[in-house]
């Protein structure tokens, strides 16, 4: 699906696909659905209904294949699963400074244990 490898939802546009995920959730357990792994499959659904992610004839490699029903639901999931997970800045930073964060304190622990080894050693 290399047509599907290049799409990307514009800002607004994946803004207001992100703040809908709040909106599926309430409409899914005002539903009642309570079945486990269901709200992922129900999100899903309703989210490749959507037109976001609808083939433009710009967007492929063969105008005749917008036709197939086959290629446009194969384009939709692949589509919709490069926009779920696409990351923020936000992200890469928060997993950016945790890793430092934690590279820090075992840094700071071996300092500490080779300290307190060498301090018992000149004790002796």
């Amino acid at each position: 699906m290399a047509d599907a490898r290049k799409f990307k939802l514009d800002r607004a546009r994946l803004k207001k696909f992100r703040q809908n995920r709040h909106n599926l959730a309430r409409e899914y357990f005002a539903l009642g659905g309570s079945e486990p792994g269901g709200f992922s499959n129900y999100r899903r659904n309703r989210e490749l209904a959507s037109d976001y992610f609808k083939p433009v004839a710009s967007a492929v490699s063969d105008t005749a294949l917008l036709n197939d029903s086959v290629y446009v639901k194969a384009y939709r999931e692949k589509a919709w699963r490069r926009t779920r997970h696409r990351r923020t800045a936000g992200h890469y930073v928060w997993v950016s400074g945790t890793a430092l964060a934690g590279a820090e304190v075992i840094a700071i622990w071996a300092y500490v244990i080779s300290i307190s080894s060498h301090v018992k050693g000149t004790m002796l």
